[in-house]
């Protein structure tokens, strides 16, 4: 069976980068955490694309059986019900896998906003002094 679907491949290449810049952002530069949250959140986004289609993909029939000639198909029947089995359980491992990728995305996700805001400079507020001169006795 040969899968050719490159949204599902590009949103792993965004869990992929997303979880380099997690890795690079270890050294807590404010830019770095930044882009670190921008692609959690993008990552989080194609996690789900990604776990929408491997259940669509999951509940769709994998393999035909198709009947050939008009012998004994008991055997033919056996594998066919095989590999529509190992299919699902392959689909499973996947909803598993986009499952735990969107655990992993919002909790980094939670993590670089927390860090961003601690470490980003305070806002600058003006500060109005007014000098009164000294009082006269």
């Amino acid at each position: 069976m040969v899968v050719l679907d490159p949204p599902q491949i590009i949103g792993s290449v965004f869990v992929i980068i997303a979880g380099s810049l997690a890795i690079a952002a270890q050294n807590l530069h404010l830019p770095t955490l930044k882009a670190c949250l921008g692609m959690q959140v993008v990552a989080c986004v194609a996690s789900v694309f990604n776990l929408i289609v491997s259940v669509a993909r999951m509940e769709a029939r994998s393999y035909f059986c198709w009947k050939y000639g008009e012998g004994n198909l008991t055997d033919y029947d056996k594998t066919c019900i095989l590999f529509n089995n190992s299919a699902t359980h392959y689909f499973a491992e996947l909803i598993l896998i986009q499952t735990a990728l969107i655990a992993i995305s919002v909790t980094l996700a939670a993590y670089c906003c927390k860090v961003v805001n601690c470490c980003s400079p305070g806002p600058r507020m003006p500060v109005i002094t007014v000098q009164v001169p000294p009082a006269q006795q």
